[in-house]
């Protein structure tokens, strides 16, 4: 799990090389697996593999007061304050299992839920109790879903996997699903997705030789578009983490161990900052973000 660090761990300014800090974790939320109040969903994957659970959804900041987490297996969307208090949940309608959640318009989360029969719904489930959620929304059937974005105005943005890459949008509360095509060029594909800081939406577009980062305005347009491509290597090798308050592009690449039974430390992440700068963006700075001993239990670490 990528722990959470403070705006002062990347520094605002330029500098000639990367700057690499050791980050302490801010917040640790730990549950267990299983149903209940303090528990997650994870189940085995018969189709894959492995385990299913939260880390198959997203994770979002709803205005810095709560956080959404698809819980899968349990059909339903936990909600949680910054502070760790025990979780609401929100149930999914018709028995839907929530694949992706996120921050939606003030006081809504935004997830999309799939039915036994394969069809997909986006659904706005409301954070306080006692409003009426609004209608589902049916989205393309069979579609693989891998991550999703909603302005503070309320239209959201899916980005399908597979190939091509694909990406969707619907208005707030509207029935009405349009396929956005990436801007420039037809060989575009559409490769990250987030929602930012400013409540607005940003995506990446992945070209044969270029890398853009384009933001999106209330009616869909593409307003604004920065260049990448200098670090393309960064982004491919990465994930896309969003942009922050600050206007700051976070791309976090994997650190791993030689071995399966290295420790804990010898796992993580290295977090890179980049800051926008007219059409294009210069690196900033960057941060290791370790395991420490306890982080990965769970996994089998074979003895030596």
């Amino acid at each position: 799990m990528l722990t959470a660090a403070g705006d002062a761990a990347v520094p605002p300014t330029a500098s000639k090389g990367p700057i690499l800090p050791r980050l302490a974790p801010v917040t640790e939320l730990v549950f267990a697996a299983g149903k209940g109040d303090h528990a997650v969903g994870i189940v085995a994957d018969p189709d894959e593999g492995g385990w299913l659970g939260p880390a198959d959804a997203t994770i979002e900041d709803v205005r810095g007061r709560v956080l959404a987490i698809a819980d899968t297996a349990n059909g339903r969307v936990l909600l949680l304050s910054p502070d760790g208090s025990s979780p609401r949940v929100l149930p999914m309608p018709d028995k839907m299992r929530p694949w992706l959640a996120g921050a939606g318009r003030e006081g809504w989360v935004v997830t999309v839920g799939r039915r036994s029969d394969g069809t997909n719904w986006l659904v706005w489930l409301p954070v306080q109790a006692g409003i009426v959620g609004s209608p589902s929304t049916q989205l393309p059937s069979r579609v693989l879903f891998r991550a999703i974005a909603c302005d503070n105005n309320g239209t959201t943005y899916l980005l399908a996997g597979s190939q091509p890459n694909c990406l969707w949008r619907v208005g707030w509360r509207s029935r009405n699903v349009e396929k956005v095509v990436p801007p420039s060029a037809s060989n575009g594909k559409y490769w990250g997705l987030s929602r930012g800081g400013d409540g607005r939406v940003y995506g990446l577009v992945r070209y044969p030789s270029r890398l853009e980062l384009l933001r999106f305005d209330r009616e869909g347009r593409v307003a604004k578009t920065w260049d990448l491509t200098r670090f393309l290597r960064d982004f491919e090798s990465g994930d896309f983490i969003g942009i922050s308050k600050l206007g700051q592009v976070l791309c976090a690449r994997s650190i791993s161990a030689e071995h399966p039974w290295e420790a804990p430390d010898h796992w993580g992440y290295v977090l890179c900052c980049y800051a926008l700068s007219g059409d294009g963006v210069e690196k900033v700075g960057a941060a290791e973000i370790r395991y420490g001993p306890g982080d990965m239990e769970g996994y089998l670490i074979w003895p030596r």
